[in-house]
């Protein structure tokens, strides 16, 4: 467990044993349940009530997204190799903000079924609320269906395309994808083809790994990347 979510975790007060366990979700499973008030203006959002259902031997990572209308990067939670069973509390790590009064805030958290994000995704819990009443929008708590199609490949670095890139299907110049591309802003980098000229870029779950020009990514400063280099291994 790094140590972030080890200064951000607490131990909140169990129920009971037998009605902690019905309400968590399947192993493995980070869960929110409950909601902050007066989060509209902030540095680090800490947050109630989260269910971790993830018993040893079993381990699991996960990876966490704070947005608004507006500012679809927030803040983050982020943990490498997490296990443990009960009811915690967690800070979601952010920089100084001020949002208008009664936005509603989204925090989706993806858990996955190995450390380092390895395995595919396990569980998705993704709850939006009122930052200045704490009161709920939307909560919801799921299995996926079907496997991940594309999960988050172990060893990605948080890269940014500050200008925007064309979308290659194939790390070549003939496999463009006519008026496919990225806006600027920040997405996960896998490596780079045989020449280095081209990058694989993590979108979603959902999404297929794309290409763009390695010359139109740079590392990401923003914490907790820090400027790390981006991937530089051979993918194909």
């Amino acid at each position: 467990m790094n140590r972030k979510f080890a200064l951000g975790l607490v131990f909140a007060l169990l129920l009971s044993s037998a009605m902690i366990v019905f309400a968590y979700g399947p192993a493995p499973s980070w869960q929110l349940t409950q909601a902050p008030a007066g989060v509209c203006s902030d540095d680090d959002v800490f947050i109630p009530g989260m269910e971790i259902n993830v018993p040893a031997p079993m381990t699991a990572s996960e990876l966490g997204t704070y947005s608004a209308p507006g500012f679809p990067n927030l803040g983050y939670t982020q943990d490498s190799n997490f296990q443990g069973v009960g009811v915690f509390g967690f800070t979601v790590f952010t920089d100084p903000y001020v949002l208008p009064a009664n936005t509603q805030v989204t925090l989706s958290v993806t858990t996955y079924k190995g450390p380092n994000y390895t395995g595919g995704v396990a569980y998705i819990s993704t709850m939006t609320w009122d930052c200045t009443t704490g009161v709920i929008s939307s909560l919801v708590n799921e299995a996926p269906t079907d496997a991940c199609p594309s999960p988050l490949p172990g060893g990605a670095v948080l890269g940014e395309a500050p200008a925007g890139a064309q979308v290659y299907w194939g790390p070549s110049a003939d496999k463009a994808s006519p008026g496919v591309v990225l806006n600027p802003g920040t997405y996960y980098v896998i490596g780079v083809d045989a020449t280095g000229e081209y990058s694989q870029v993590w979108l979603t779950c959902q999404s297929a790994l794309l290409w763009v020009r390695s010359d139109t990514l740079q590392p990401s400063y923003a914490a907790p990347w820090n400027g790390q280099a981006l991937p530089s291994k051979v993918v194909g």
